[in-house]
């Protein structure tokens, strides 16, 4: 008996069926939590789960300079670390000063350095932000993170600081600075090293970082000093006398100070006492941060920042790159 003869389908008929059937399962998939475990478990394929309470997804803005050369850091390898970090899934979009959007950003939230990474209002809702808000300034309902600079776009200027030094030399130094700081201690003889044999040739500018603890009450007294014309012989005072402010014995201190240096006693009591010079203090620390300075001594030299303590000879090295 002859073999009957199948008819088969169009073989295109065929491959649109499998094509609607593959459509279908991807979007089961997509849309079924169960159905994409079950495909996972049997593929082998193992599916992070964002935890309750984290945000789904971080929007990242990488402002930077496309023209920079040199960056003395890896800046993927930062925003990596940050990627890392985070539960959520971060989207991540790169954006050049130099662009529209870029320049825009840079008024809208007055930058003076990058790179700078600006995330959005879903950051403030990780576990991430919550450990690490420290370092994060929220500003327009995003969050910034300003890195160690590659370059400034603006600088920062004397203002209501304390000058020594050339008030129109063409070389100045901003210090940054902590009266509690030891590493601020070191610097004194340095810059004063720097003064003596640039005596033309630099203008110097101290400004107040204030880290907490002592920090408020004895810049203050510096500023009050200041007003009888004593500020750098207080600011020396201080600073070589720095043991007392860890012993505890500050307030014996500065009336030491006050008496060594023929003050006035009732005008600069009264003027520590009244905190007078709280806001000055806090808009120079406020100011530092606003140039990426997160620590003490802070230290720019024209547009060359200098983060740390450094030897007279690092410092010589800086200042003679301006001075040929």
């Amino acid at each position: 008996m002859p073999l009957k003869k199948l008819k088969l389908p169009n073989p295109w008929i065929l491959t649109s069926i499998a094509l609607i059937l593959i459509f279908a399962g991807l979007i089961c998939y997509d849309k079924s939590p169960t159905f994409r475990g079950n495909i996972n478990y049997l593929l082998g394929v193992k599916e992070e789960q964002i935890p309750e309470g984290e945000p789904k997804q971080v929007n990242l803005i990488v402002l930077n300079d496309k023209f920079f050369t040199n960056p003395p850091y890896d800046l993927d390898e930062k925003v990596a670390q940050v990627k890392n970090e985070l539960e959520s899934e971060l989207v991540i979009k790169n954006v050049d000063i130099n662009d529209e959007e870029g320049k825009k950003l840079i008024a809208d939230y007055n930058l003076k350095s990058v790179p700078v990474l600006i995330f959005d209002e879903n950051f403030g809702k990780t576990s991430f932000y919550k450990d690490a808000s420290p370092y994060f300034s929220a500003e327009n309902n995003n969050y910034l993170l300003r890195l160690q600079p590659f370059k400034f776009l603006q600088l920062p200027q004397a203002g209501d600081a304390w000058v020594k030094g050339n008030n129109n030399a063409k070389i100045t130094i901003i210090e940054y600075s902590s009266f509690t700081c030891p590493y601020c201690t070191q610097m004194v003889p340095v810059f004063d090293q720097a003064l003596k044999e640039y005596p033309d040739k630099l203008k110097f500018v101290y400004k107040n970082f204030n880290r907490g603890g002592l920090d408020p009450l004895v810049e203050n007294a510096a500023e009050c000093a200041g007003e009888q014309n004593k500020f750098w012989e207080m600011h020396d005072y201080i600073f070589e006398n720095q043991k007392a402010l860890v012993s505890g014995e500050t307030e014996q201190m500065l009336k030491d100070a006050a008496k060594t240096l023929a003050l006035d006693s009732a005008k600069f009591d009264e003027c520590v006492s009244s905190e007078k010079y709280l806001e000055k203090i806090d808009a120079q620390t406020n100011e530092a941060f606003t140039f990426s300075v997160s620590g003490t001594p802070g230290i720019f030299v024209n547009d060359t920042f200098i983060g740390g303590a450094v030897d007279y000879d690092s410092l010589k090295q800086v200042i003679d790159s301006f001075n040929p």
